[in-house]
C-alpha cells in the first residue's frame, strides 16, 4: 500500500514539478548559449577597456544572474509551498477524510508524503547545481576556447571534470582531506530536503490540535519552528564557537575544521527536531485528529 500511496503523490505533485524543472534547463540552456557569445567573454579580454558595449554587456549579464538566482530560489521555495498545501487539502482539508479513511496506517500515509515532497525538493535542489555547473563550464570554455580556438566543448569538459576529481582524491584544506569535505556537503544536500518538508508537514499537523483557523496556527507554528530551531543552534554552537574564537584571539587558531565540527552540530540538531516531528505528527495523525 505505501508504494500505491508514493505512486499516488508522485502523480499530483508532477505536473508544477514538470514545469519548475523545465523552466530552469530553459534558463540554463539560454545561459549556456549566451556565455558563449563573443560579446560576454570579451569583457575578461584587458585589451578592450570598460566601453559602452562592454558596460552594457555588464549590467545585462548582471541583471540575467539576479533573474536567474531568483528562478532557483522561487523554484526550490515554490515547490516546498506547493508539497504544504498539496500536504493539508489531502490530509486536513477537503480530501482529508479520504485519506485519513483508507486501509493503511498513519505511517505509511504519511511516510509517503513525506518520502516524495522530500523527493521533488532533492530533484530541484540537484537539477539547480548541475545547472550551475553547465553555466561554470560553458563559461570557462568560452574563455579557454578564445586563446585555445582548437580545444572542443568535450575535451575542456574532459579535463575539467579530470580535474575536479584529482582535487577531491589528492587535495586537502586546513589538514582535512578534501573528500570528507565533499562527503559532508554531500549528505547535507540529500537529507536537507527532506528536513524541510518534514518540519512544514510537522507544522501543520500541530495546527489541527486548535479548534479554529487551523491552517493560521500551523503557519505559525512553522514560523516559530524556525525561530526555535535558529535558537536552538545558535545555543547548540556557541560553546564550540567560543573556544574557536579565544584560539583566533591567542593566536593559536592554526585550522578551520572547528568551525566545521560547529556545522555538523547544526545539522545533526536539525535531523534530531525533523525526528521529533515526524514522531509528534505521527501522534497527532493516529490518536488526535479531529476533521469535523
Amino acid at each position: 500500500m505505501l508504494k500505491k500511496i508514493m505512486k499516488y503523490e508522485w502523480k499530483n505533485t508532477a505536473k508544477l514539478g514538470r514545469v519548475l524543472l523545465l523552466a530552469i534547463l530553459i534558463v540554463t540552456v539560454l545561459g549556456a548559449i549566451v556565455l558563449q557569445t563573443p560579446m560576454f567573454y570579451r569583457l575578461f579580454d584587458e585589451a578592450n577597456g570598460m566601453n559602452v558595449i562592454n558596460l552594457m554587456t555588464l549590467m545585462m549579464g548582471g541583471f540575467s544572474f539576479v533573474f536567474y538566482v531568483i528562478l532557483l530560489l522561487g523554484a526550490m521555495y515554490g515547490m516546498l509551498v506547493f508539497v504544504g498545501i498539496h500536504f493539508f487539502k489531502t490530509m486536513y482539508g477537503s480530501e482529508g477524510y479520504l485519506s485519513n479513511t483508507l486501509p493503511v496506517s498513519s505511517h505509511n500515509l504519511l511516510f509517503g508524503k513525506v518520502f516524495v515532497s522530500g523527493v521533488w525538493l532533492l530533484l530541484m535542489e540537484a537539477v539547480a547545481m548541475m545547472s550551475g555547473a553547465v553555466l561554470l563550464l560553458s563559461l570557462g570554455w568560452g574563455l579557454v576556447h578564445g586563446d585555445n580556438p582548437d580545444m572542443s566543448l568535450w575535451q575542456f569538459m574532459r579535463e575539467a571534470v579530470q580535474a575536479f576529481v584529482t582535487l577531491v582524491k589528492e587535495g586537502t584544506f586546513d589538514g582535512l582531506h578534501l573528500g570528507g569535505w565533499m562527503t559532508y556537503i554531500f549528505a547535507v544536500a540529500v537529507i536537507s530536503p527532506f528536513i524541510s518538508v518534514m518540519n512544514l508537514f510537522g507544522s501543520l499537523t500541530i495546527g489541527q490540535l486548535s479548534r479554529k483557523y487551523k491552517l493560521m496556527v500551523g503557519i505559525l507554528t512553522y514560523i516559530g519552528l524556525m525561530i526555535a530551531q535558529s535558537v536552538i543552534q545558535s545555543f547548540v554552537s556557541s560553546f564550540g564557537m567560543a573556544n574557536s574564537l579565544q584560539k583566533i584571539y591567542d593566536g593559536t587558531m592554526t585550522s578551520t575544521i572547528p568551525f566545521l565540527g560547529n556545522s555538523a552540530t547544526n545539522f545533526m540538531t536539525s535531523v534530531a527536531i525533523a525526528v521529533i516531528m515526524y514522531f509528534v505528527s505521527h501522534h497527532i495523525i493516529t490518536n488526535k485528529l479531529n476533521l469535523e
